[in-house]
């Protein structure tokens, strides 16, 4: 039988009635077993009204799933050098989306690089660490080179046989979760005085080749069809130019993405004489990835050759 708040609220004012009558003993021996239930049916309706799940031991894996907290709305790890960022590990029971409030939770932290997931010291993005189980407090953040892709994160929940149905079905009895993958970038200061280079190639464009999320992606490459063998493109004078982009998974070749380039009455500016480069850029969800730069040439206009000199005079027999 179902049981509501306001008569799970009655049942325990009552409880604690019967309860102050008994005061003068010393244990509570006597408390009988309703009321123990309903005690216990009140602080589990309780914990869910302040949003904390009751955990129940022994667990399966598929109930609980770790989640980030402190990321930025997009899902990353975005900060300037020299700032400080705090990050919690919550595991949330996946029946329900409520955190799961249990101190015997054995949480652990990873950083890696982007594009290959290779793990790093800690001390590689910031001066001070500090690890409290779920939290981690990374102070003085160290600036990440763009073009590296930026570095990867996730925090780790590790269950052991005491916590687990069935521990004899995981290999050496333990299981580990991950959470979803994020993307961590961390902007260098700016100078006072900024010299702008023409010459430098414009950096604000994101190079992250690679997937983030629950199952990430290493290293997406992006592919340009229609493209000479020299990795260049011929246009005539006044044409059009249309290029197909397909991003590819580097391990099986599958396709992940694809985007379409349109270039319409080509014309060369004057200080190009040589003709022009590109890229293709292709977009799965918040990630952006670029192809190699490739050339962009005009056809000529085509000449009249002489293969043999004019006579100088004309003669007749």
């Amino acid at each position: 039988m179902a049981i509501s708040s306001d008569q799970l609220q009655l049942l325990f004012e009552r409880q604690q009635q019967r309860f102050k009558k008994r005061q003068f003993m010393h244990t509570v021996g006597d408390v009988t077993e309703v009321d123990g239930l309903i005690l216990n049916l009140y602080t589990e309706l309780e914990n869910v009204n302040k949003g904390v799940a009751v955990i129940h031991d022994p667990l399966k894996p598929s109930q609980l799933h770790p989640e980030v907290v402190g990321l930025n709305a997009d899902g990353t790890m975005t900060a300037k050098e020299g700032e400080d960022v705090k990050l919690q590990c919550q595991v949330v029971d996946s029946s329900n989306g409520i955190p799961i409030k249990d101190e015997q939770f054995n949480i652990g932290w990873t950083i890696a690089t982007g594009p290959d997931g290779q793990p790093i010291p800690f001390n590689n993005l910031a001066k001070t660490i500090i690890i409290n189980n779920e939290e981690l407090n990374l102070n003085q953040l160290k600036s990440t080179t763009i073009k590296s892709g930026g570095l990867r994160g996730y925090c780790s929940l590790y269950l052991n046989e005491d916590q687990l149905i069935s521990p004899e079905k995981y290999e050496n009895h333990t299981v580990i979760l991950n959470s979803d993958v994020f993307v961590i970038h961390v902007n260098a200061k700016q100078p006072d005085i900024q010299i702008i280079d023409s010459n430098i190639e414009d950096e604000k464009t994101p190079y992250r080749q690679w997937i983030p999320g629950k199952d990430p992606k290493d290293a997406v490459i992006v592919k340009v069809y229609e493209l000479r063998p020299d990795g260049s493109v011929i246009v005539p004078p006044g044409g059009n130019l249309k290029l197909n982009c397909l991003a590819l998974d580097p391990k099986t070749a599958e396709e992940v993405g694809v985007s379409t380039m349109e270039l319409q009455t080509i014309r060369l500016p004057v200080d190009a004489p040589n003709g022009v480069w590109s890229r293709c850029v292709v977009q799965i969800g918040q990630q952006v990835f670029t192809s190699p730069y490739f050339h962009i040439q005009l056809q000529k206009e085509a000449t009249i050759e002489t293969y043999s000199p004019l006579p100088k005079s004309y003669w007749c027999k």
